[in-house]
């Protein structure tokens, strides 16, 4: 059963560790919103406040459940006592990074690409930047989902061994 809790929660760590990288860019984009005078700088740095103290949460929270995960499973008293048969843990994990990874790259696709369909009429006359704000969040989500769903065992191999 520990073996069986390794694997997930290393799994739901990647996915919180995707969440943060959403985080950050939305930093990113409060910030750019400040520089262009779009929104009131007080509300920005409210705002961004919280989404700091979300994005370091998440961050630690991604972290144990990746690199602390025996720790973890001590902490809540998940036992070793029930093993499950023909479930090896870095096979389970690969196969769960490749899922996490075609489920980041379906969600960014359509978001891509209606983007793209959005700025068909401005593409002439956008400037470069409007177009990269909008295009970027999500070439970056793809990119990491193709990474996740293309290279899952470099991944595991990274994530598996839990530090002494």
């Amino acid at each position: 059963m520990k073996k069986l809790f390794l694997v997930f929660a290393k799994l739901l760590g990647l996915v919180q560790l995707y969440a943060t990288t959403v985080a950050a860019l939305q930093m990113f984009a409060m910030v750019a919103m400040v520089l262009r005078g779009a929104i009131n700088p007080f509300t920005a740095a409210v705002s961004l406040g919280g989404l700091v103290l979300y994005t370091g949460v998440a961050l630690a929270i991604a972290w144990v459940l990746l690199k602390r995960t025996e720790w973890l499973a001590d902490l809540v008293g998940i036992r070793d006592d029930a093993p499950i048969e023909g479930l090896e843990r870095v096979p389970a994990l690969i196969v769960g990074i490749a899922l996490i990874g075609v489920f980041v790259t379906v969600r960014a696709l359509p978001n891509l690409v209606g983007t793209l369909i959005g700025l068909r009429d401005q593409w002439a006359m956008a400037p470069l930047r409007l177009v990269a704000k909008q295009m970027v969040p999500h070439l970056v989500q793809l990119a990491l989902g193709l990474f996740l769903a293309l290279k899952p065992a470099a991944i595991a191999r990274r994530i598996a061994a839990d530090p002494a």
